[in-house]
This record gives structure tokens, C-alpha cells and sequence, in this order.
């Protein structure tokens, strides 16, 4: 729990727009400020060598010469820093600090031999996703250390992986997991944590729905290892194929389209 009434930074989308050889910054930066004290917004970006690059108070910046990020196997992971300063007269300076890595990233859904592909793009470049499933290291969360960890990612890597996908029958990852996949170019598959279930739509469930969602979205979508964002594991196919989910009442149906495409 974190009291205040004051000014307080919040956090901050950082959008990438790629032409020409270039690459746009863009930031939204979300305050808090119960009090409306004045308040100034600036903001620093380094290359991976620590150069400064930028420092201003515009919520964009311009890399002339970036150096892009590519998933393991492709290239180089190179990661920038961009620092978020929120400075008030009467509390003083708060900072946030944010690793990004330059790449774009799309699903290719072309027609093929076989109909519709569907297919990682990186950098304009049509990938072969290698990796696994990652499920929790352990039941009790405190366990799973730094150490662990790393030692998954690694493994990933010796493995000459390129992707893990996140399930959903399990819990979000701490931060640290999602810098690692950053350094060692692991993409990552992130179902959010529904699986194989009914859900019942209270109006108390709903807001809980959107509050996780918002809540760790927010934390992992400026990672470059983010690849895409699945809503659940496995639902949809119980809904169809499985005799235990079949026969039930047609407003679960529509609590299922609510929840996951509304």
C-alpha cells in the first residue's frame, strides 16, 4: 500500500514508431495529483552505451541511428534507458527508469499453400518461433528467486530457443523475468491467467478482470521481449470439444465473448 497526497508519478507507455531508418519515441506519462500541485514532466534517453541521446521536457524523442533489438538467433539485444522525471516545488523529484528495445513486431497472417499463415515478424522479417511452454518453477512463489530464474532463461537460450510462451493455468512472472527475456532475446507468447474454465460474470468479477489486466499490462508492455497478448488458455477449444463444458446456459457463452473480446 502506498499512501500519499501528493504529487506522484505514475507509469509511462513509450510508443516506437520505425520510417526511414529512424526510430520516434513517444511518451504517455500517467500522474497522479490529488492536490493539482504544479508540476514539470522531463525526460532522458540513453543508448546501450549510456550515451545521453535526449533530455527535455517534450514527451518525444527522435534516434537517428538506432540500434535495433532481434530475438535470439537473429541479432544483437541491444536495450536503451529512458528516465521519467516528475519534479514539484513542495515534494521534490521522482524517478522511473525504463529498458526498451528498438523492433517492431506484427503477426504475418498471409495466404499460403496451406491458407492463412501465422507467423512472427521482427524488423520487417519473418521469423521460425523455436521454444515451450513456461509453466510456474514452483507453487510458492517466494522460491522462485533471481537465480531460478535466470537459470530458465539461459536454458531457454542453450536450447537455441527464441520463445516462450507465458500459461495462462499459471501466474504472471515477476519483473525481473521479463528483463531477462530483454538481455537474452527470449519473445514471449502472454496468456493472460484464465484457463480452462466457465467464468461466471459479476459485476464484482468484471472490475477484478479489468483491474489485473490493467494493472499488468501496464508492467510488461514496454519489454521488447512482449510478443503478443493471448487472452486465456485453452477456453475457447473446451467451449467446442469438451464434453464437460458442453450443455451450459447461453449467458455463460456470452459472459465468455464479454470477457475476452469486449
Amino acid at each position: 500500500l502506498f499512501p500519499y497526497d501528493h504529487a506522484r508519478l505514475m507509469d509511462t507507455y513509450i510508443r516506437q514508431s520505425h520510417q526511414d531508418g529512424k526510430v520516434s519515441l513517444a511518451f504517455e506519462t500517467e500522474v497522479k495529483n490529488p492536490k493539482e500541485d504544479p508540476v514539470k514532466l522531463s525526460y532522458q534517453v540513453y543508448d546501450p552505451t549510456g550515451e545521453l541521446l535526449y533530455e527535455g521536457e517534450e514527451p518525444s524523442a527522435a534516434i537517428e541511428e538506432p540500434k535495433l533489438w532481434w530475438p535470439n538467433g537473429l541479432g544483437d539485444q541491444p536495450l536503451y534507458r529512458v528516465s521519467v522525471i516528475l519534479e514539484s516545488e513542495r515534494d521534490g523529484r521522482e524517478t522511473k527508469e525504463y529498458r526498451i528495445g528498438l523492433r517492431t513486431m506484427e503477426i504475418s497472417q498471409e495466404e499460403d499453400q496451406w491458407g492463412t499463415e501465422f507467423a512472427f515478424k521482427v524488423n520487417g522479417k519473418k521469423m521460425f518461433a523455436k521454444g515451450a511452454d513456461y509453466i510456474p518453477d514452483d507453487c510458492f512463489y517466494p522460491r522462485i528467486t533471481g537465480e531460478v530464474l535466470k537459470r530458465d532463461v539461459e536454458a531457454a537460450v542453450f536450447a537455441n530457443f527464441n520463445c516462450l510462451r507465458i500459461w495462462g493455468g499459471g501466474y504472471y512472472p515477476s519483473d525481473e523475468f521479463y528483463d531477462l527475456c530483454d538481455e537474452y532475446g527470449i519473445l514471449l507468447w502472454q496468456d493472460l491467467m484464465y484457463a480452462c474454465n466457465i467464468y461466471d460474470l459479476t459485476e464484482e468479477f468484471t472490475e477484478n478482470i479489468v483491474a489485473e489486466a490493467r494493472d499488468n499490462v501496464a508492467r510488461f508492455r514496454n519489454h521488447a521481449c512482449l510478443a503478443l497478448i493471448c487472452g486465456n488458455n485453452e477456453m475457447e477449444t473446451a467451449w467446442i470439444d469438451w464434453k464437460d463444458m458442453q450443455g451450459h446456459a447461453a449467458s455463460l457463452k456470452r459472459d465468455y465473448l464479454l470477457q475476452f473480446e469486449y
